[in-house]
């Protein structure tokens, strides 16, 4: 559905074309599925100039839940071990309208290099 919801806000492809791209057998079951994932119809979410992303966790366990929507292709787990590491990050909630992201960004690395001078100087 991030898919669509992507097409729906940067394509003049019509809703139909899109669930046709995306497998679907029909636009009425399109509307349905995407409705169920973004509670308003794809012609209202492209009326409203909406895009944000809603990322479901997949689940691993099978190997048919291993292929992309784009491209069909199939994509192989497999456990690496690595040598201890740390992870920095920043924690955001909520949709970016504004395009906030470059700013965020520019603070993630402000923050890796006020950690890295930290951890120079123990």
């Amino acid at each position: 559905m991030t898919v669509a919801a992507g097409k729906l806000a940067t394509t003049s492809m019509t809703i139909l074309e899109i669930a046709l791209h995306l497998c679907y057998d029909s636009q009425e079951s399109f509307t349905r599925a995407f409705k169920s994932r973004y509670y308003m119809t794809p012609g209202k979410y492209r009326r409203f100039g909406l895009h944000f992303a809603v990322i479901q966790k997949k689940r691993l366990l099978y190997k048919r839940n291993l292929i992309g929507l784009e491209g069909r292709k199939k994509m192989e787990p497999k456990t690496l071990h690595k040598p201890a590491f740390k992870v920095i990050g920043l924690k955001y909630y909520g949709n970016d309208p504004a395009n906030n992201c470059p700013d965020l960004w520019r603070d993630f690395q402000r923050l890796r290099t006020s950690y890295r001078r930290r951890k120079a100087m123990d």
